[in-house]
């Protein structure tokens, strides 16, 4: 996507995380992402997004971004691809101020259902002047803030240091996970 690159410390350093597609099932991302958040002792306040739940985690889940009675700086989107035009869009209507989109089947499937939601999505985040990380990413974590707003819990675990790591990969990060001690 061709986007502006907006506020990233907005990204590495929110006091809000919402988790759009949150998910007490262990076997979906938003369920991970969840656990990211709440094992790496995230300070700030997590929000799951799930309209068939009250609760999740120990935590009030709201039906939509665009009901909660908050504002929100990130946005973790863990939804299947067709879905995140229309989530986009209510982000940005809340005017949340960052956007990690986990999901994956965009271009990168090299398929044209993929393509089109893909451009979509571009001119959505071509508006306004909010960085988005994604889509089909690995995620992103910030151990100076607590923040692992990833689909791997187990880097919760890594001590802060002075070394960072950046993967076009969601795949092969996840297997970093695997290999770092």
């Amino acid at each position: 996507m061709d986007m502006k690159i907006g506020n990233m410390n907005i990204l590495f350093n929110p006091k809000s995380v919402a988790v759009i597609g949150a998910s007490e099932k262990e076997a979906k991302l938003g369920f991970h992402v969840m656990k990211s958040l709440t094992k790496g002792d995230f300070p700030g306040k997590i929000i799951p997004i799930n309209p068939g739940s009250k609760e999740i985690m120990g935590l009030k889940t709201f039906p939509s971004i665009t009901e909660l009675p908050y504002d929100i700086d990130l946005a973790i989107v863990v939804l299947p691809a067709k879905m995140v035009p229309a989530i986009f869009e209510e982000c940005l209507a809340k005017g949340v101020k960052g956007i990690v989109l986990i999901t994956a089947g965009f271009k990168e499937i090299d398929d044209p259902i993929g393509s089109n939601l893909h451009d979509q999505l571009a001119k959505i985040v071509n508006r306004p002047n909010v960085p988005v990380i994604g889509p089909n990413t690995f995620g992103m974590i910030n151990l100076h803030a607590n923040l692992n707003a990833s689909f791997t819990p187990e880097f919760s675990l890594l001590r802060k240091g002075s070394i960072g790591l950046a993967s076009q990969s969601g795949g092969e990060c996840a297997i970093c996970s695997l290999l770092w001690p």
